[in-house]
Protein backbone atom coordinates (compact mmCIF):
# COMPACT_ATOMS: atom_id res chain seq x y z
CA UNK A 1 0.00 0.00 0.00
CA UNK A 2 1.38 3.36 -1.04
CA UNK A 3 1.48 6.24 1.45
CA UNK A 4 3.36 9.35 2.48
CA UNK A 5 6.23 8.20 4.69
CA UNK A 6 8.20 10.18 7.27
CA UNK A 7 11.32 9.22 9.22
CA UNK A 8 11.11 11.23 12.45
CA UNK A 9 13.49 8.98 14.42
CA UNK A 10 16.16 8.83 11.70
CA UNK A 11 16.05 5.08 11.11
CA UNK A 12 18.86 3.71 8.96
CA UNK A 13 18.34 3.11 5.20
CA UNK A 14 18.37 -0.65 5.77
CA UNK A 15 15.59 -0.45 8.37
CA UNK A 16 13.51 1.94 6.24
CA UNK A 17 13.89 -0.30 3.19
CA UNK A 18 12.73 -3.35 5.17
CA UNK A 19 9.70 -1.49 6.52
CA UNK A 20 8.45 0.18 3.33
CA UNK A 21 8.99 -2.96 1.22
CA UNK A 22 5.55 -4.40 1.86
CA UNK A 23 5.18 -7.41 -0.41
CA UNK A 24 1.91 -8.62 1.15
CA UNK A 25 -0.86 -9.52 -1.26
CA UNK A 26 -4.19 -11.25 -0.81
CA UNK A 27 -3.81 -12.67 -4.31
CA UNK A 28 -6.70 -12.70 -6.76
CA UNK A 29 -9.36 -12.53 -4.09
CA UNK A 30 -12.13 -10.18 -2.99
CA UNK A 31 -11.36 -10.51 0.73
CA UNK A 32 -8.72 -12.26 2.81
CA UNK A 33 -9.36 -14.19 6.01
CA UNK A 34 -7.83 -11.32 8.00
CA UNK A 35 -10.16 -8.83 6.35
CA UNK A 36 -13.23 -10.99 6.94
CA UNK A 37 -12.79 -10.96 10.73
CA UNK A 38 -12.28 -7.18 10.67
CA UNK A 39 -15.03 -4.54 10.66
CA UNK A 40 -16.50 -4.11 7.13
CA UNK A 41 -16.58 -0.33 7.56
CA UNK A 42 -12.84 -0.21 8.34
CA UNK A 43 -11.97 -2.50 5.42
CA UNK A 44 -13.92 -0.20 3.09
CA UNK A 45 -12.00 2.84 4.39
CA UNK A 46 -8.70 1.01 3.86
CA UNK A 47 -9.63 0.43 0.20
CA UNK A 48 -10.51 4.04 -0.59
CA UNK A 49 -8.10 5.72 -3.07
CA UNK A 50 -7.38 8.42 -0.46
CA UNK A 51 -5.56 5.87 1.69
CA UNK A 52 -2.49 6.48 -0.50
CA UNK A 53 -2.23 10.00 0.90
CA UNK A 54 -2.27 9.00 4.56
CA UNK A 55 0.95 9.91 6.38
CA UNK A 56 2.82 7.34 8.45
CA UNK A 57 6.18 7.34 10.19
CA UNK A 58 8.41 4.35 9.57
CA UNK A 59 9.09 3.99 13.30
CA UNK A 60 5.40 3.17 13.84
CA UNK A 61 5.87 0.04 11.73
CA UNK A 62 8.75 -1.51 13.68
CA UNK A 63 6.33 -3.86 15.43
CA UNK A 64 5.16 -5.13 12.01
CA UNK A 65 8.79 -5.61 10.98
CA UNK A 66 9.26 -8.01 13.93
CA UNK A 67 6.39 -10.08 12.59
CA UNK A 68 7.79 -10.11 9.06
CA UNK A 69 11.20 -11.18 10.33
CA UNK A 70 9.97 -14.12 12.35
CA UNK A 71 7.68 -15.30 9.54
CA UNK A 72 10.60 -15.11 7.11
CA UNK A 73 12.97 -17.01 9.41
CA UNK A 74 10.43 -19.71 10.22
CA UNK A 75 9.65 -20.16 6.53
CA UNK A 76 13.36 -20.65 5.90
CA UNK A 77 13.43 -23.05 8.83
CA UNK A 78 10.89 -25.33 7.15
CA UNK A 79 13.17 -25.49 4.10
CA UNK A 80 16.06 -26.65 6.33
CA UNK A 81 14.22 -29.42 8.19
CA UNK A 82 15.89 -32.00 5.98
CA UNK A 83 19.28 -30.29 5.91
CA UNK A 84 22.46 -30.83 7.89
CA UNK A 85 20.62 -30.92 11.23
CA UNK A 86 17.90 -33.32 10.15
CA UNK A 87 18.74 -35.96 12.77
CA UNK A 88 18.80 -33.42 15.61
CA UNK A 89 15.52 -31.87 14.48
CA UNK A 90 13.92 -35.31 14.18
CA UNK A 91 14.95 -36.18 17.74
CA UNK A 92 13.67 -32.90 19.16
CA UNK A 93 10.41 -32.87 17.17
CA UNK A 94 9.05 -36.40 17.10
CA UNK A 95 5.86 -37.53 15.42
CA UNK A 96 5.92 -35.09 12.48
CA UNK A 97 5.27 -36.80 9.16
CA UNK A 98 5.54 -33.68 6.96
CA UNK A 99 5.39 -29.90 7.27
CA UNK A 100 4.21 -27.25 4.79
CA UNK A 101 4.32 -23.48 5.08
CA UNK A 102 2.88 -20.23 3.68
CA UNK A 103 0.42 -21.59 1.11
CA UNK A 104 -2.46 -19.32 -0.01
CA UNK A 105 -5.81 -21.03 -0.48
CA UNK A 106 -8.91 -19.84 -2.33
CA UNK A 107 -12.61 -20.62 -2.24
CA UNK A 108 -15.70 -19.02 -3.77
CA UNK A 109 -18.21 -18.15 -1.04
CA UNK A 110 -21.63 -16.80 -2.10
CA UNK A 111 -20.10 -15.72 -5.41
CA UNK A 112 -17.12 -13.96 -3.79
CA UNK A 113 -13.54 -15.25 -3.94
CA UNK A 114 -12.05 -15.45 -0.45
CA UNK A 115 -8.42 -16.32 0.27
CA UNK A 116 -6.26 -17.07 3.26
CA UNK A 117 -2.64 -18.00 3.83
CA UNK A 118 -1.70 -20.35 6.64
CA UNK A 119 1.69 -20.16 8.32
CA UNK A 120 2.09 -23.85 9.09
CA UNK A 121 0.25 -27.00 8.05
CA UNK A 122 1.50 -30.40 9.09
CA UNK A 123 0.59 -33.98 9.91
CA UNK A 124 1.67 -35.23 13.32
CA UNK A 125 0.78 -38.52 14.94
CA UNK A 126 -1.86 -39.04 12.27
CA UNK A 127 -3.60 -35.67 12.82
CA UNK A 128 -3.70 -32.69 10.47
CA UNK A 129 -2.80 -29.42 12.19
CA UNK A 130 -3.13 -25.82 10.96
CA UNK A 131 -1.19 -23.12 12.82
CA UNK A 132 -0.43 -19.41 12.69
CA UNK A 133 2.50 -17.41 14.05
CA UNK A 134 1.88 -14.25 16.07
CA UNK A 135 4.51 -11.85 17.40
CA UNK A 136 2.61 -10.11 20.17
CA UNK A 137 2.94 -8.24 23.44
CA UNK A 138 1.87 -9.90 26.66
CA UNK A 139 -1.26 -7.72 26.96
CA UNK A 140 -2.17 -8.24 23.30
CA UNK A 141 -2.14 -11.99 23.90
CA UNK A 142 -4.64 -11.59 26.74
CA UNK A 143 -6.93 -9.31 24.68
CA UNK A 144 -7.00 -11.62 21.65
CA UNK A 145 -7.81 -14.63 23.80
CA UNK A 146 -10.81 -12.76 25.19
CA UNK A 147 -12.08 -11.53 21.84
CA UNK A 148 -11.57 -14.91 20.12
CA UNK A 149 -10.28 -13.14 17.00
CA UNK A 150 -7.55 -15.70 16.58
CA UNK A 151 -10.05 -18.54 16.79
CA UNK A 152 -12.19 -16.90 14.13
CA UNK A 153 -9.21 -16.35 11.82
CA UNK A 154 -7.91 -19.90 12.21
CA UNK A 155 -11.31 -21.40 11.55
CA UNK A 156 -11.70 -19.38 8.34
CA UNK A 157 -8.31 -20.74 7.26
CA UNK A 158 -9.37 -24.25 8.28
CA UNK A 159 -12.56 -23.88 6.23
CA UNK A 160 -10.60 -22.76 3.19
CA UNK A 161 -8.28 -25.73 3.67
CA UNK A 162 -11.20 -28.13 3.87
CA UNK A 163 -12.72 -26.56 0.75
CA UNK A 164 -9.45 -27.39 -0.99
CA UNK A 165 -9.58 -31.02 0.25
CA UNK A 166 -6.93 -30.46 2.94
CA UNK A 167 -8.29 -31.99 6.17
CA UNK A 168 -7.86 -30.14 9.46
CA UNK A 169 -8.18 -31.77 12.89
CA UNK A 170 -6.59 -29.08 15.06
CA UNK A 171 -5.85 -25.35 14.95
CA UNK A 172 -3.43 -23.42 17.14
CA UNK A 173 -1.52 -20.16 17.49
CA UNK A 174 2.21 -19.96 18.14
CA UNK A 175 2.74 -16.83 20.25
CA UNK A 176 6.19 -15.23 20.28
CA UNK A 177 6.26 -12.49 22.92
CA UNK A 178 8.30 -9.47 21.90
CA UNK A 179 8.26 -7.93 25.41
CA UNK A 180 8.74 -11.13 27.41
CA UNK A 181 11.06 -11.00 30.42
CA UNK A 182 12.72 -14.07 31.89
CA UNK A 183 13.01 -12.32 35.25
CA UNK A 184 9.29 -11.43 35.32
CA UNK A 185 8.40 -15.00 34.44
CA UNK A 186 10.63 -16.33 37.22
CA UNK A 187 9.22 -14.07 39.94
CA UNK A 188 5.57 -14.07 38.80
CA UNK A 189 3.21 -15.29 41.52
CA UNK A 190 -0.07 -14.60 39.75
CA UNK A 191 0.16 -17.45 37.27
CA UNK A 192 -0.83 -15.05 34.47
CA UNK A 193 2.61 -14.23 33.06
CA UNK A 194 3.86 -16.62 30.32
CA UNK A 195 6.61 -18.92 31.56
CA UNK A 196 8.46 -18.97 28.23
CA UNK A 197 8.88 -16.59 25.29
CA UNK A 198 6.99 -19.00 23.06
CA UNK A 199 3.61 -20.48 23.84
CA UNK A 200 1.51 -22.74 21.68
CA UNK A 201 -2.14 -21.85 22.19
CA UNK A 202 -4.56 -24.57 21.01
CA UNK A 203 -7.86 -23.14 19.80
CA UNK A 204 -11.20 -24.78 19.16
CA UNK A 205 -11.53 -26.23 15.69
CA UNK A 206 -15.16 -25.84 14.67
CA UNK A 207 -17.15 -28.28 12.61
CA UNK A 208 -17.08 -27.59 8.89
CA UNK A 209 -20.77 -26.67 9.01
CA UNK A 210 -20.20 -24.06 11.73
CA UNK A 211 -17.24 -22.69 9.77
CA UNK A 212 -19.38 -22.43 6.63
CA UNK A 213 -22.14 -20.54 8.47
CA UNK A 214 -19.64 -18.11 10.02
CA UNK A 215 -17.75 -17.45 6.76
CA UNK A 216 -20.97 -16.86 4.82
CA UNK A 217 -22.19 -14.51 7.55
CA UNK A 218 -18.97 -12.47 7.29
CA UNK A 219 -19.15 -12.41 3.49
CA UNK A 220 -22.71 -11.04 3.65
CA UNK A 221 -21.64 -8.30 6.07
CA UNK A 222 -18.69 -7.28 3.90
CA UNK A 223 -20.78 -7.36 0.72
CA UNK A 224 -23.06 -4.60 2.01
CA UNK A 225 -22.72 -1.44 -0.04
CA UNK A 226 -23.04 0.82 3.00
CA UNK A 227 -21.87 -1.04 6.12
CA UNK A 228 -22.52 0.35 9.58
CA UNK A 229 -19.65 2.24 11.25
CA UNK A 230 -17.28 0.30 13.47
CA UNK A 231 -18.81 -0.87 16.74
CA UNK A 232 -17.40 0.00 20.15
CA UNK A 233 -15.71 -3.41 20.19
CA UNK A 234 -14.20 -2.81 16.74
CA UNK A 235 -12.86 0.55 17.95
CA UNK A 236 -11.45 -0.94 21.20
CA UNK A 237 -13.59 1.67 22.93
CA UNK A 238 -13.75 2.32 26.64
CA UNK A 239 -16.63 4.14 28.30
CA UNK A 240 -16.35 7.41 30.15
CA UNK A 241 -15.65 6.98 33.87
CA UNK A 242 -15.48 9.00 37.08
CA UNK A 243 -12.51 8.33 39.37
CA UNK A 244 -12.33 9.16 43.08
CA UNK A 245 -8.83 10.51 43.70
CA UNK A 246 -7.10 11.18 47.02
CA UNK A 247 -4.65 14.13 47.18
CA UNK A 248 -1.22 13.07 45.88
CA UNK A 249 -2.44 9.63 44.79
CA UNK A 250 -1.50 8.28 41.36
CA UNK A 251 -4.18 5.56 41.37
CA UNK A 252 -7.89 6.03 41.91
CA UNK A 253 -9.54 4.80 45.09
CA UNK A 254 -12.52 3.78 42.98
CA UNK A 255 -13.59 4.16 39.35
CA UNK A 256 -17.32 4.29 38.63
CA UNK A 257 -19.54 4.50 35.55
CA UNK A 258 -21.38 7.75 36.40
CA UNK A 259 -20.87 10.96 38.35
CA UNK A 260 -23.85 10.14 40.59
CA UNK A 261 -22.31 6.78 41.52
CA UNK A 262 -18.96 8.42 42.21
CA UNK A 263 -20.51 11.10 44.40
CA UNK A 264 -22.56 8.54 46.32
CA UNK A 265 -19.54 6.33 46.89
CA UNK A 266 -17.40 9.27 48.05
CA UNK A 267 -20.16 10.54 50.34
CA UNK A 268 -20.39 7.11 51.99
CA UNK A 269 -16.61 7.10 52.59
CA UNK A 270 -16.66 10.61 54.07
CA UNK A 271 -19.45 9.61 56.44
CA UNK A 272 -17.58 6.49 57.54
CA UNK A 273 -15.92 7.34 60.87
CA UNK A 274 -13.05 4.91 60.24
CA UNK A 275 -11.88 6.32 56.90
CA UNK A 276 -13.83 9.56 56.53
CA UNK A 277 -10.93 11.80 57.48
CA UNK A 278 -8.74 10.94 54.53
CA UNK A 279 -11.59 11.18 52.02
CA UNK A 280 -12.71 14.71 52.93
CA UNK A 281 -10.15 16.20 50.53
CA UNK A 282 -10.81 13.66 47.76
CA UNK A 283 -11.91 14.85 44.33
CA UNK A 284 -13.84 13.24 41.50
CA UNK A 285 -11.95 13.15 38.22
CA UNK A 286 -13.77 12.73 34.91
CA UNK A 287 -12.10 10.36 32.46
CA UNK A 288 -13.53 10.60 28.94
CA UNK A 289 -14.08 7.44 26.96
CA UNK A 290 -11.62 6.64 24.18
CA UNK A 291 -11.62 4.65 20.96
CA UNK A 292 -8.08 3.36 21.27
CA UNK A 293 -7.84 1.69 17.88
CA UNK A 294 -9.06 4.79 16.04
CA UNK A 295 -6.84 7.08 18.07
CA UNK A 296 -3.56 5.19 17.78
CA UNK A 297 -3.65 2.14 15.56
CA UNK A 298 -6.07 2.35 12.61
CA UNK A 299 -4.31 3.30 9.39
CA UNK A 300 -7.56 4.64 7.93
CA UNK A 301 -8.37 6.96 10.85
CA UNK A 302 -7.05 10.02 9.03
CA UNK A 303 -9.63 9.65 6.24
CA UNK A 304 -12.43 7.96 8.22
CA UNK A 305 -15.66 10.04 8.26
CA UNK A 306 -17.00 8.32 11.37
CA UNK A 307 -13.84 8.93 13.40
CA UNK A 308 -13.77 12.52 12.17
CA UNK A 309 -17.34 12.98 13.39
CA UNK A 310 -16.53 11.43 16.78
CA UNK A 311 -13.56 13.75 17.29
CA UNK A 312 -15.65 16.79 16.42
CA UNK A 313 -18.27 16.01 19.06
Amino acid sequence: MKRYWTNETDLTPAAVAAIVDDDYTRGESWRSATQLIDAPYRVNQMERPEIEFVTADVSDKIYALFGKLIHSMLERGVEKIHGDNERLISNLCQGYEWVKTEDRLYATILGKVVSGQYDLYYRKDGRYVLEDHKVVGINEYKINRQQSKWEQQLNILAYLSRCNEHPVDEVAINCYYRDWSKAKAHFDRTGEYPKTQHMRVPLKCWTQERQRIYVEERVRLHAQSDPAPCSAEDRWASNAAWAVMLPGATKASRVLDSQDEAEAWLHARVMDKKVGGKFKAAKIEYRPGTSLRCMLYCEAAEICPFWGMMKAQ
